[in-house]
Parts: C-alpha cells; structure tokens; sequence
C-alpha cells in the first residue's frame, strides 16, 4: 500500500511540474499579447465593433478584451448570427485552411457563396520572447441564410 500511495505522489508531482512548466514557461500561449489585436481588427474592418470568427484561444481572448463585440469560436450558431453581413475570419496555424473551410464550421452551407473583400495576417507578439504568432484573416461578406 505504501509503494502505491508513494508511487501516486511521484506521478501527481511530475505532472504538476510538467503542467506548470508548460504555462509559464517563455513562449507559451498565455504569454500572447492580444491587446494590439482589437485595434488591428478595427483598422481591416473598419467598424468599431467588428463580428468575428476565430478559433477557441483567439475567440476567447478577443471576447475577453472586447465583451460588447459579437465573437464566436467555429460553431454552427455563428452563420445563423452573422449571415448577411461582413465578418473576419481568423485562422491560426492554418486551421482553417481557407474561406469555405471555415464558413462551412461556422454553419453555413459548403457551397454558400461569399464575396472576399479583403485578406492579410495579423501578428501577434510574445510577452516574453521574440516568438511571433501570424493569424491569417479574411473579411468576407457572408450570404444571408434562409
């Protein structure tokens, strides 16, 4: 019994090591710097309060830094709030890959016709490192869904 209970605290203190270790070391993704962002967004869409898709982390920090602006993750329920109108697509380490890619995550159909009006990066910066983290956007007027 002994042998177990020691053999469990080594285990529980490895992992919390290594799970501190990967939160704080320099480079890690709490260490992003995403207040730039919200002004970068403003300047590509031009609107104050730009509706926007991007993954979990992005979406998350975005909303956090900006509550009043529409931000959803790549969910269904995301066309059916922003279809009809322009939205900016972010995408990190290329997930999506592309345009129809992500509307087809975000809920609208595969073949949904869109028109692309703009497309670049963003980079983002490292708190702590010269690590950089380019986001591909695309701001695309979304067709209405019926």
């Amino acid at each position: 019994m002994r042998i177990l209970i020691v053999v469990s605290l080594a285990l529980a203190v490895i992992v919390t090591s290594g799970l501190v270790y990967e939160r704080y070391k320099p480079g890690a993704r709490k260490d992003l710097d995403f207040f730039p962002q919200p002004e970068q967004i403003v300047r590509i869409t031009g609107q104050k309060e730009a509706r926007v898709v991007a993954g979990f982390f992005v979406a998350g920090n975005l909303a956090r830094l900006r509550p009043e602006w529409p931000v959803t993750p790549y969910l269904a329920f995301a066309a059916p709030r922003f279809g009809g109108g322009t939205v900016l697509f972010l995408s990190r380490q290329g997930i999506p890959p592309d345009v129809p890619s992500g509307m087809a995550q975000a809920g609208w159909p595969r073949d949904a016709s869109a028109e692309l009006l703009q497309q670049g990066k963003v980079i983002l910066g490292f708190d702590s490192s010269d690590k950089l983290l380019p986001l591909t956007y695309w701001l695309v007027k979304t067709p209405a869904l019926d």
